[in-house]
């Protein structure tokens, strides 16, 4: 992988394939998605702090994200989110992949996403 890429805190794997970051989107992702699981009512779940996050969408049609499986834990606990969040959070994560290169990485359509991230 280049050495411009740095995946400071995040691993992403879009159809099974790591993607690699720079600086800028690598804080981006990961300051993105905590702000949304921060939202998140996680005190159901024991959660007080949120130290690591894994984010997992698959069945990709971008015709047709609403019919995408999302499935999010939060430090190794599942988290059920309704369908308006699921909804968002699947547009959200979709839109910020498609919008760097993977084509680099020999990805055209984006079937599947598949994020970690850690603090």
């Amino acid at each position: 992988m280049d050495s411009d890429y740095v995946n400071d805190g995040i691993e992403l794997l879009a159809n099974d394939v790591k993607i690699g970051l720079n600086k800028f989107a690598s804080n981006f992702l990961k300051d993105s998605l905590f702000g949304m699981i921060s939202a998140l009512n996680t005190t159901d779940y024991d959660i007080d702090r949120i130290e690591k996050a894994t984010i997992e969408i698959l069945k990709i049609d971008d015709e047709h994200m609403n019919r995408a499986e999302i499935a999010l834990s939060v430090n190794d606990k599942p988290i059920a989110i309704n369908e308006f969040v699921s909804g968002i959070m699947k547009e959200s994560i979709y839109g910020m992949v498609k919008a760097l290169d993977t084509a680099k990485f020999g990805i055209k359509t984006i079937e599947s996403i598949d994020i970690k991230i850690e603090k």
